[in-house]
């Protein structure tokens, strides 16, 4: 639900009257820095703004200005623009996270109200560094129901490292919607499920769109014009299966927060990803509960359930799974190793044309994900116990904007053919 509109209080920063003054708010639209403070040129405007929240709005003189936003207490800048105020308008600084950055944009908030009746909504994509461009749908239709006759409300939003832009505004009759983030051109790919998102009446909100824990689903936040905000954290996790059982005739069947996620998976498999609940995360293997220790499913994040050991007593794993690309320049790929192999003795170290990329990784475990450059068809990556050699790939391509894990899977004796080098996203 969407709070009613709010005026949020009013603070002077400038000499002249308050009709002579434009009116600025900072929208903590991140869920990476806890609170931020808002500068206009070096001097103090607002400060000690929550995720997810907004500051009441400060009066400036009309005048151009350079805003700098900082975490607060650290008095450095991570993010500044240019904006001019003009005498009785309305300005809000819309702070978020893209890539390894803090950003801000400057939106105006003086839309006219829509007719009685109606609503205006527009969207904006912040996360298109992370979760790449998407679609839109405000309407009465379930995510998982979307069809051809289902037409975006937005098409294709994407944004840059820089900066980024809303849509135009839409006029929507005032009610309750059902509301879909898809990848682009994707119906089924469903990137965050709104089930009820109320637009009251003459309301004028911005749907912005922020990046997640996991890197490719998104949360959502509901900037009303000169009012509430109201964030809409996923209600999902993407989770897969990795089975790494001892026997080769092993058929595992996984399922979490009762959505069945794996049916009859063979023994070193990999299994893509798939929606659950998120929350408290509980697991069945083959039917029967399995203890997850205090793991839960994240809002918005990827895991993998690592199944290893004996069938009729598995082991299980959970591993957060960090799917945001890499955006640097000499380092555009991401690259981890995740150990599932039985009975081995000692950690497993994985190199990168001979450099620790993950250094004697424990069994059960994932190494750090680290950036390394892309290669066309001239990487090698190995997998080694100890002197050992287990796998080996050579001549490999590694794509820049991919993350990869090296899983390496079975026992002593199959391991150098069950190792397998994926794609994550």
């Amino acid at each position: 639900m969407i709070a009613a509109l709010v005026l949020p209080l009013l603070q002077a920063c400038g000499g002249n009257s308050e009709e002579d003054q434009g009116s600025v708010r900072l929208v903590n639209a991140t869920t990476d820095f806890a609170l931020l403070d808002a500068y206009r040129d070096d001097s103090g405007m607002v400060n000690s703004v929550a995720a997810g929240s907004a500051s009441g709005y400060a009066n400036l003189d009309e005048d151009d200005y350079t805003f700098k936003i900082s975490q607060t207490g650290s008095g450095t800048t991570a993010a500044s623009t240019g904006g001019s105020v003009s005498a009785g308008s309305h300005y809000a600084l819309l702070a978020y996270a893209s890539g390894s950055a803090l950003q801000v944009s400057y939106l105006t908030e003086d839309e006219d109200a829509p007719s009685s009746g109606q609503a205006k909504l527009r969207f904006m994509n912040t996360a298109g560094v992370e979760a790449g461009a998407v679609d839109v749908y405000v309407g009465q239709v379930a995510c998982n129901a979307l069809g051809s006759t289902s037409i975006a409300a937005a098409s294709g939003l994407s944004t840059s490292t820089s900066a980024t832009s809303p849509t135009a505004y839409t006029t929507f009759g005032a009610g309750t919607y059902h509301v879909c983030v898809t990848a682009a051109n994707v119906k089924s790919d469903v990137r965050l499920d709104i089930p009820a998102l109320t637009l009251g009446n003459q309301q004028v909100a911005t749907l912005v769109l922020t990046r997640s824990s996991g890197g490719v689903l998104v949360n959502g936040l509901v900037v009303s014009q000169r009012g509430a905000v109201t964030p809409s954290a996923n209600l999902s996790t993407r989770v897969r299966v990795v089975t790494s059982t001892l026997a080769t005739t092993d058929k595992v069947s996984v399922a979490v927060n009762g959505t069945a996620i794996a049916t009859n998976y063979p023994a070193a498999n990999i299994g893509g990803y798939r929606l659950v609940t998120a929350g408290t995360l509980a697991v069945t293997v083959n039917g029967a509960s399995v203890d997850v220790g205090t793991a839960n499913a994240p809002s918005g994040g990827d895991l993998t359930l690592l199944v290893t050991g004996d069938l009729a007593s598995p082991k299980l794993s959970v591993i957060t799974d960090d799917n945001t690309p890499s955006t640097g320049v000499a380092e555009p790929v991401k690259l981890r190793l995740i150990n599932g192999v039985n009975g081995l003795s000692g950690g497993v170290t994985l190199t990168l044309d001979n450099d620790i990329i993950g250094d004697d990784v424990a069994f059960g475990t994932a190494s750090a994900p680290m950036t390394v450059a892309a290669s066309d068809k001239s990487a090698t990556i190995a997998a080694n116990n100890g002197s050992n050699l287990l796998w080996q790939t050579t001549d490999q391509t590694l794509t820049a904007g991919k993350v990869y894990t090296v899983f390496v899977l079975g026992n002593a004796t199959t391991v150098g053919t069950d190792t397998k080098l994926r794609a994550d996203r």
